[in-house]
């Protein structure tokens, strides 16, 4: 089997930082999501931080100790990106 990379990037401004923390984070007990598979939840982890945080938080803290002007409302604040492979190349890499 042919070996592939998928790479995904969304920006998020402010107003969608508190659903996408609760969607990554498995934050919702009820999740319209049918795809979530509850019982393997276990297995994400993240590569940062080895605790749940608080994006808006975070976000906060670094913009203020960096930017000395007032950041706009409608700013992007958050670049996500999602990187997997074909489940040959997964298989076989190291954590």
């Amino acid at each position: 089997m042919a070996n592939y990379a998928v790479i995904r990037m969304e920006k998020y401004k402010k107003d969608r930082l508190n659903g996408t923390q609760k969607h990554n984070q498995r934050e919702f007990q009820k999740s319209k999501n049918e795809n979530i598979d509850r019982e393997r939840t276990h297995l994400n982890y993240d590569l940062v931080n080895e605790k749940p945080i608080s994006y808006s938080k975070a976000i906060h803290e670094k913009i203020e100790g960096r930017v000395k002007r007032k950041v706009r409302a409608d700013a992007v604040l958050v670049s996500e990106f999602l990187i997997t492979a074909s489940p040959d190349y997964m298989n076989g890499a190291e954590r």
